[in-house]
């Protein structure tokens, strides 16, 4: 697993990222970029975890997977919320 990872200067400007709220963006920064991320988009990131990392409460973590979700960016991989796989 890298320790670094690159976020394009472009992010910014992308139009998926444009049309988030601030806090979703926020989130889907956290989601590319934390230390459970692999090249393949696919990991494991349990929901306590999150809720560590990020200072948010289980009902926020669950209500911003639930909007990317309905993006098509982001899917949960089983029902206990622990494997996600971040697409593009």
């Amino acid at each position: 697993m890298a320790v670094y990872r690159q976020v394009y200067i472009t992010f910014w400007q992308d139009e998926f990222i444009l049309e988030l709220t601030p806090e979703e963006k926020y989130f889907y920064l956290y989601l590319m970029t934390n230390s459970k991320t692999s090249q393949c988009g696919i990991y494991q990131l349990p929901i306590k975890v999150m809720e560590m990392e990020l200072g948010y409460n289980r009902d926020t973590i669950i209500k911003l997977i639930e909007r990317l979700s309905n993006t098509e960016r982001l899917h949960m991989m089983n029902q206990l919320k622990k494997w996600l796989w971040l697409i593009g």
